[in-house]
């Protein structure tokens, strides 16, 4: 037993320290993990993404998810959201239902309000020989309730430029009796600026606001070949450095990879962390909203 809540403490320590959500290393690909507010900005597309942090070290967090994003003419957004992740011994599976209303303000400005309501169940598997000895009378597996939550988010934006903020778990929900999910919040923004008529610079900021945790900042740099080919660098302090790459393969398809090294502690450790997605347009290219976010 003490070896299980050993390696618990450990992975859930590491965790939460070096990042807060699950989700965070994705919103590069898809920013509707840090702002319900993007809901239907990436209107008829389907997203499948897998994240898998500190390879090599074993029950290391591995995260899978899948998004489909729609658009209503009167400028409603939906986004329905299925993630699946697993820290050592623990899984979780959360459903997150979005919605998010783009209203214009001025030329070519729009202001945006989301919500997102989430359903989480958590499970822990401490029969695993890895973390306990089977032989131990008092192992036995935990099968969590399903806790519900949600987050608030706004953005204003146009062609060029954004600006938001999120506030996470606004409901305090117990959880296990002694418990809480943590409160998160976000503010983040970007600028894009045309180099020439083929390649575009796009520089963007996200700060993280964790409860009992020091302030998370990320910077990024992305530069853009037409709309089809795209290359840039990602850095947070005392966390971790990396790059990432998106392509179009065809028309309708996306394939987008980043690659992240350490500059913890857990670096003695590991050395690598890896982002995979692969994004489906089930609609015409055709866009009714326009946003300097990353890949919309």
């Amino acid at each position: 037993m003490k070896k299980l809540l050993l390696t618990i403490t450990i992975l859930l320590g590491l965790q939460g320290a070096a990042q807060q959500n699950p989700t965070m290393d994705n919103y590069l690909f898809n920013p509707i993990t840090i702002s319900p507010a993007y809901a239907g900005h990436q209107d008829g597309q389907v997203q499948s993404i897998y994240d898998a942090q500190w390879v090599g070290l074993k029950g290391a967090p591995r995260t899978g998810a899948i998004y489909y994003d729609h658009l209503t003419p009167n400028r409603f957004g939906f986004n329905l959201g299925i993630i699946d992740d697993q820290v050592g011994p623990m899984t979780t599976q959360s459903i997150g239902v979005t919605t998010a209303y783009h209203l214009q303000i001025a030329d070519e400005v729009y202001f945006a309000t989301g919500v997102r309501y989430t359903l989480t169940h958590t499970e822990v598997d401490i029969t695993d020989e890895f973390y306990v000895d089977k032989i131990d009378q008092a192992i036995y597996d935990i099968d969590g309730p399903w806790i519900q939550n949600v987050d608030l988010s706004g953005a204003v934006y146009n062609n060029q430029w954004y600006f938001g903020a999120t506030m996470k778990n606004m409901v305090k929900q117990e959880m296990y009796n002694n418990n809480f999910t943590s409160r998160v919040a976000h503010i983040f923004g970007g600028y894009k600026h045309e180099l020439n008529d083929e390649w575009m610079l796009s520089s963007s900021f996200l700060l993280n606001f964790s409860a009992n945790a020091p302030l998370d900042p990320n910077f990024h740099l992305f530069f853009e070949y037409k709309d089809n080919l795209g290359g840039g660098i990602n850095f947070s302090p005392k966390d971790e450095a990396g790059m990432f790459f998106k392509l179009n393969v065809f028309e309708g398809w996306q394939l987008f990879y980043q690659y992240n090294y350490p500059l913890s502690d857990l670096v003695y450790v590991t050395k690598q962390s890896h982002v995979l997605g692969i994004g489906i347009d089930l609609k015409s290219s055709q866009q009714t909203l326009v946003s300097p976010g990353y890949f919309l």
